[in-house]
């Protein structure tokens, strides 16, 4: 349960690890701490960014946090992204999500399958 930078392959990617977190304002406020992260860095550079929801529940609030971040993003950066724990009910709120993006958050079923999916160019 944090925002931190890791390495892999010698990539540096933003994880954003929600893993286990069951109520909203946890969620959001994870959320909210990635903005000034993200506005720390030169506008136009790219990130990369994985997203860990497994075990949680997404919630309209925590759908509204996103969509400030998703702003945030797409309106500063170049942005590659994967994410993780979507199954069931957040598989469609995914797809939803996705029809209002540029730039679509691409699931996989584990971690290790993202961050391929991030390390390729």
């Amino acid at each position: 349960m944090e925002v931190k930078w890791i390495d892999d392959k010698g990539k540096n990617i933003l994880l954003l690890d929600y893993t286990g977190i069951k109520l909203e304002k946890e969620m959001i406020a994870l959320t909210e701490k990635t903005i000034p992260i993200l506005q720390s860095m030169e506008k136009g550079s790219k990130v990369l960014v994985l997203i860990d929801l497994t075990g949680c529940y997404v919630t309209p609030g925590y759908l509204d946090a996103s969509r400030k971040l998703e702003k945030e993003l797409i309106d500063n950066y170049l942005v590659k992204r994967a994410i993780v724990g979507i199954t069931g009910p957040k598989a469609v709120l995914l797809k939803g999500f996705n029809l209002f993006t540029k730039q679509k958050l691409e699931p996989f079923d584990t971690r290790s399958m993202a961050l391929e999916y991030l390390a390729k160019q």
